[in-house]
């Protein structure tokens, strides 16, 4: 059974944010996904191809999971005020993270793009695990855990 674990240093946008108009809201989403891309590609790869995965000069060697359940942690810092944000927020600004993970391409024209080639497709092939949220430590976190299943 193969596992990935991503770690990124920053929690999903809020798409419901009111301050923002909607293209801000999708930029902050795309620019989110592509973060989650990277630190995917640190994690398979080492430093050395993170750098190239920057200047997309290589792939990424790894079969595309058929099926996987993933499970998901977000950390809020414990000097971070205010209530802790909501699970439903959290999850729908995390879509084109979980696009940027799939092999399949997505959009036509010059809105083209493809995944890294984690899992095969995030449908059916699909299933959510445990999603919390907790406070603690010092930094913003979104740990996505990719687990294998048969």
């Amino acid at each position: 059974m193969r596992e990935l674990v991503i770690v990124v240093n920053s929690l999903p946008p809020n798409p419901n944010r009111a301050s923002r108009n909607w293209h801000a809201n999708r930029k902050a989403q795309k620019d989110f996904g592509v973060l989650v891309r990277m630190c995917a590609v640190s994690y398979l790869n080492g430093w050395l191809e993170y750098q190239m995965a920057m200047r997309e000069t290589i792939n990424v060697d790894w079969e595309p999971l058929p099926r996987a359940t993933i499970s998901l942690q977000f950390v809020i810092p414990t000097s971070k005020r205010g209530p802790v944000p909501d699970v439903h927020n959290l999850l729908m600004g995390l879509k084109p993270a979980i696009d940027q993970l799939t092999a399949r391409e997505r959009g036509t024209g010059r809105n083209r793009t493809a995944g890294i080639g984690i899992i095969e497709d995030d449908g059916d092939g699909l299933t959510w695990g445990t999603v919390e949220v907790k406070r603690e430590g010092d930094d913003e976190q979104t740990i996505i855990t990719i687990r294998e299943t048969k």
